[in-house]
Formats: structure tokens, C-alpha cells, sequence
């Protein structure tokens, strides 16, 4: 029987385990912390419970589909609702609109905000939704090794349109004069990928999702996904193991060979590296067989680093949705603290989640369970009392916007910032989520799934294609299937 090995988990590591498993391979995965969820994992204290991560969930076709490569359904694992309003964007004190689940209920919004901006939006939505089709029909869910891979009739329509190679703000821009609704479309980019000035436009597609098909919640959270997951892999007899950080990839002639944990070595004929990228590179993998120099992992733009907070709230906050996400005005400023300036932004726009909303049991009865996910710079380093100030100070912003005061309320709070990422992920310079997605960073010009001078050892996750989120990690184990099969 053939063999592969995983090392380190979370939604695309455990996707290919099984995916193999069920390919007829034998598989282990191995783990570093001692839970298999990593960015989607829990946090539980004192009756109050919080996803790690933002708790979105878009694209479920995605999900559907990969369960059904076992003859299994979501619903075999976990329930999810769509939520309506999908979510809430304040633009600063106590000026808020809610963003429908129903597309019609939208085009009213926009147009109460811009004069004949529901027609515009129609457009929009329609270009959207042709192109989230033909991207995730074709483009997306095969592999890109060269640029003559992307030569398709198909591919060629895509690519050549110009307005692909815009940013996504000129984009933007082109249909919207009201600064709220650009905010509206744009904020996907400043909360996964990086600045919209430097994100293309053929991004764009993503606002099919939450527009056309809405945004859902799992019930039993984001993690609840995860825990599928590891279901799955059990049921497919995947051999996983906690607490087992992987020490070095060995390669001799060109081929793995096996892998060194604390004190023992594991032989395997398959490697799928399922971490950061940048770790696997530079630090388990001997010099001559690296991919990248220091130079040019240093020339690479990444996404932001994230600043979180968790915050236990004796009270009910009935300003806040599900989903909340608060603009400044300053929209600018807080891309250039990150790209620019790298330091803290004292005017941020961020995302507040509150599950609670949707599930009481998250929090005692009349509290709220709040999570706030502020964009930050990568490689940002903060001491202990400056987290503790930035806290108090998105506090402060949040209590400002909503016109009420809840800092009085917070009876506990746990931060969590980039130097804990590195700490638990091995995340490169402290970023969240990858590489961001420039033009540069983009389909062919993202980091290979498969060695270029190493056989049978394979990436997923983040870094590689197609881009970042959980639907598009999940489709990257797919395509790294397909090598593994192909070979």
C-alpha cells in the first residue's frame, strides 16, 4: 500500500488526508499543537465560548461538494442557517446600514445612498456572478504550472479583460461614487487579502457570494466545520497525531525520504506540507533544495497581520449583529499604516463578530461573547502594554461608533496578536493568511503546490493556488490530488 504523510492540520491539511485515504493510501498527519483545528479552533472560558477566527461562511457549494466526493453531506456533520441580515457596517457614530441576504433588499440600500446606484449594482452583481461561475466551473479548480497552462479559449475571455488588471478600487470606483457603498463591496480585500489599491479586480467575483448566495453560519460555529473534517479522516482510518512537531523533511537525490519528529523518523513515500509555506521552505528542507531565497521571501507582499480580541460582556449590545464590520472615515490611513508606515492604526476600520446574536449558548443569559479582528501590519511588534492600550482603544472606537459606552461591561478579555501566530502556526513575519493577493501574487505567480526540485513532496493551504479562505485552502487539496494521482 502506498503511504503519505500530512504534516500539521486545519480544513485543507485534513481535506487531503482524506482525499488520499480514499485514494487507497495509507496516511498519517502529524500536528504540532495538541488540537487539529489551527485558525479555526475554539476558545472556552467561563460559560463563554468564541470561534478563534472570523466566523463567515460563504461559497457552501464548495463544502457540498468536496463531502460529496465521499457519498457524504454537510448535513451528515453539521447544520448551517443563512443569516439575515448577513451583516452590519457602521460608517462611524451611530450611522449604520444593514446588508441583506436578499439582493433585492440591497439594490434598495444602494440606491438610498447613491442615485441610480441599484442600477449600477445590478451590473455589477450580473459581471460578479458570470465570472464566480466561469472561476469556479473551470479557472480555479485546476493547476496552473506555467503561463501556458492558462491558455484556454475560456482562460484567454477571463484573463484579457482589462478590467481584470485594474485594482479592485478603480474597479470600484468606476460604478460607485458614494464612498459607503465602495466600502461595502471592497471590504473582502481589506480583510483577508491586503489593500484593494493593490488587489486586481478579477477579485472582484467574491461579491457574487455574499450578494447573490448570502452569508450562512454553522451551527456549532466555524470550528463545527473543522470538526467534520477530523470525522471524515477517522472514518477513512486517517492515523492523526497531536503534539508531534515535525523537526526536518528529509530528502536524498532529489526525493523524500522521510521525516524527523523529537526523537524518531517516519518513512513515507508521499510528503504534503499543510503549514506555512515560508517555515516548510526555509527551515525544514535543506539549503539546496529550497525554492526561495531570504531575498525573495522578503520581496513578497503579505496579507495583514491580525490584532484580536476577545472580550466577555455582561450585558446585551443591541447595536451589534451577527456580523458587524466598522469603517472609518480615514479609510486610507489605515492601509498605508500596514503597507506603508507599518504601525498601529489609531483610526482602524475593523470586524466585530458576536455570535451570541445567533446562538445564546455561546454566553450567559442577557451577556454577549464579542470578538474583534483588527488588520494590522505584519512583523509588528507590541509589547504587553501596548496591546493592553490598543484594546482599551478599539474599545473606546467601538463604544464611540454605537454610541454607548461598554468598556464598564468587559468583565474579561483575552488578545491574541501576531507574534502568537508565529508562536502556534510558524506564520511568516506574523501574517494571518498568506500572501496577499496582488497581480504578482496571482494564479501561476503563487508558490507551486509541488516541488519544482524535490519528488513527491506537495503544499497546500494558503499560500498556494487558488488564493486564501477556507472554500479556496479546501479546493487547493483537490488540486494537490490531482499531482499526487497525475504522477
Amino acid at each position: 500500500m502506498k503511504t503519505a504523510l500530512v504534516i500539521w492540520s486545519g480544513i485543507s491539511w485534513l481535506a487531503i488526508a482524506s482525499y488520499l485515504a480514499k485514494s487507497g493510501y495509507k496516511v498519517k498527519l502529524y500536528e504540532k499543537n495538541n488540537q487539529f483545528w489551527w485558525r479555526a479552533s475554539l476558545l472556552k472560558e467561563r460559560w463563554y465560548t468564541f470561534d478563534m477566527g472570523p466566523s463567515w461562511y460563504l461559497m457552501p457549494e464548495v463544502f457540498e461538494e468536496f463531502f460529496a466526493h465521499f457519498w457524504k453531506k454537510t448535513i451528515d456533520y453539521y447544520e448551517s442557517e443563512k443569516l439575515n441580515p448577513a451583516y452590519r457596517v457602521f460608517f462611524w457614530k451611530n450611522d449604520f446600514v444593514d446588508v441583506s441576504s436578499n439582493v433585492k433588499e440591497n439594490i434598495k440600500l444602494f440606491e438610498s445612498l447613491e442615485v441610480w446606484a441599484w442600477e449600477k449594482l445590478v451590473e455589477y452583481i450580473e459581471i460578479a456572478q458570470q465570472e464566480y461561475n466561469l472561476a469556479i466551473g473551470t479557472l480555479i479548480k485546476k493547476n496552473y504550472d506555467s503561463i501556458t497552462d492558462l491558455i484556454s479559449l475560456k482562460g484567454l475571455k477571463f484573463i484579457a479583460k482589462i478590467k481584470n488588471l485594474w485594482s479592485y478600487e478603480s474597479y470600484v470606483k468606476k460604478y460607485f461614487s458614494s464612498p459607503k457603498l465602495q466600502k461595502i463591496l471592497l471590504y473582502t480585500a481589506v480583510f483577508l487579502w491586503g489593500s484593494p489599491k493593490n488587489t486586481p479586480a478579477l477579485y472582484s467575483l467574491i461579491n457574487h457570494c455574499d450578494f447573490n448566495d448570502g452569508v450562512y453560519f454553522p451551527k456549532g460555529w466555524i470550528n463545527a466545520i473543522t470538526r467534520a473534517f477530523v470525522s471524515l479522516a477517522e472514518e477513512l482510518w486517517v492515523e492523526m497525531f497531536t503534539n508531534s512537531e515535525v523537526k526536518k523533511i528529509i530528502i536524498e537525490s532529489g526525493k523524500t525520504k522521510w521525516i524527523l519528529l523529537e526523537s524518531w523518523e517516519v518513512l513515507w513515500d508521499v510528503v504534503v506540507s499543510s503549514g506555512d509555506y515560508h517555515y516548510a521552505d526555509q527551515v525544514l528542507i535543506d539549503p539546496e533544495y529550497r525554492q526561495f531565497t531570504p531575498k525573495k521571501w522578503d520581496s513578497m507582499t503579505l496579507s495583514p497581520s491580525w490584532f484580536l480580541l476577545y472580550l466577555w460582556i455582561n450585558k446585551k449590545i443591541p447595536q451589534l449583529q451577527h456580523h458587524t464590520l466598522f469603517f472609518d472615515p480615514d479609510w486610507d490611513n489605515h492601509f498605508d499604516s500596514i503597507y506603508t508606515e507599518k504601525n498601529l492604526c489609531e483610526t482602524p476600520s475593523y470586524y466585530v463578530s458576536c455570535v451570541s446574536k445567533t446562538d445564546p449558548s455561546v454566553a450567559p443569559v442577557w451577556h454577549e461573547a464579542v470578538f474583534i479582528f483588527v488588520p494590522t501590519a505584519p512583523w509588528l511588534s507590541l509589547s504587553e502594554w501596548e496591546k493592553k492600550e490598543y484594546a482599551d482603544h478599539i474599545i473606546s472606537r467601538i463604544s464611540e461608533a454605537i454610541w454607548e459606552d461598554i468598556s464598564s461591561n468587559v468583565v474579561l478579555q483575552k488578545i491574541y496578536t501576531g507574534d502568537n501566530f508565529t508562536h502556534d502556526y510558524f506564520s511568516f513575519k506574523w501574517n494571518a493568511l498568506g500572501l496577499a493577493h496582488t497581480l504578482g501574487q496571482t494564479l501561476t505567480l503563487r508558490p507551486k503546490n509541488k516541488h519544482p526540485k524535490v519528488s513527491w513532496l506537495y503544499f497546500t493551504g494558503h499560500y498556494t493556488t487558488p488564493w486564501t479562505g477556507m472554500p479556496m485552502v479546501l479546493l487547493s487539496s483537490k488540486l494537490v490530488l490531482d499531482k499526487i494521482l497525475s504522477n
